[in-house]
């Protein structure tokens, strides 16, 4: 159970394990400690909400992502990505330079729709903050899906792990 490779395995199977891991307690004194210790619970837990947003956004494809970054001295920047009929458009702008806009090729446009999907901000918090530094980065990613609106993820001096 704990070298399991849960990446194919449907919600079922993943809360058979989960149940296993609890079910082995009560013939182990300590199992149950393992599997949490063993980040095995933290991996199955995972696997249940990749599950989860993939049913949740099966048909939601990314139409837009706008990043907005920047802090006091430096000024702000926004890149934004925008699926067009054939292909996308990224667009760079800032209070410093001109706008600088990029047409990609269909091939190009599903390289950077995988890169964004590896991101997979449905682990993010919705909210970054490092209270301790007061004049650093502040930045915004915003997400706009086909059929389930914005998401919208915020940083002050902080960021997510990935």
């Amino acid at each position: 159970m704990h070298d399991v490779d849960v990446t194919e395995f449907d919600e079922k199977s993943v809360l058979a394990l989960i149940m296993g891991a609890v079910r082995a307690e009560r013939f182990c004194d300590g199992a149950l400690l393992a599997f949490f210790e063993d980040g095995c619970i933290l991996k199955w837990l995972k696997r249940l909400k990749d599950i989860d947003w993939q049913q949740s956004h099966s048909s939601g494809q990314i139409i837009e992502v706008v990043l907005n970054i920047g802090g006091f001295f430096d000024g702000m920047a926004e890149y934004r990505f925008c699926l067009a009929e054939n292909g996308a458009k990224l667009t760079k702008s800032s209070w410093e330079q001109d706008i600088i806009e990029s047409n990609l090729s269909p091939e190009e446009t599903l390289v950077m729709q995988g890169d964004i999907y590896t991101l997979h901000t449905e682990y993010w918090n919705y909210e970054y903050n490092d209270p301790l530094i007061l004049d650093g980065t502040q930045w915004t990613l915003a997400i706009t899906y086909a059929s389930e609106g914005r998401i919208a993820f915020v940083g002050s001096n902080a960021y997510p792990n990935n």
